[in-house]
């Protein structure tokens, strides 16, 4: 659980520097998800972090998967997310 907080925290600042605001939020069972608040014209997205093997991703969509491996990769997610190019 505390990485994957960690890691939606490092999100919710890397979304900072791209201008969005976003809420983490974590449940008393641990569960984890970033809430991406919406802007005009978009909509509010949530995404999780996902472990499959030794690889954490993000998870958004349902199926929108970026593999997190150091702050470049955290960056890139929120970049992708806000739609601001890097």
């Amino acid at each position: 659980m505390q990485t994957r907080v960690r890691l939606l925290a490092d999100l919710a600042i890397a979304l900072v520097e791209c201008g969005r605001a976003s809420r983490v939020v974590v449940e008393a069972s641990g569960e984890a998800v970033l809430m991406l608040r919406p802007v005009w014209g978009m909509r509010a997205v949530g995404v999780v972090v996902v472990r499959a093997g030794a690889q954490w991703a993000y998870l958004w969509d349902g199926s929108r998967r970026r593999p997190v491996n150091d702050m470049g990769d955290v960056r890139a997610a929120a970049a992708e997310l806000t739609g601001v190019e890097r």
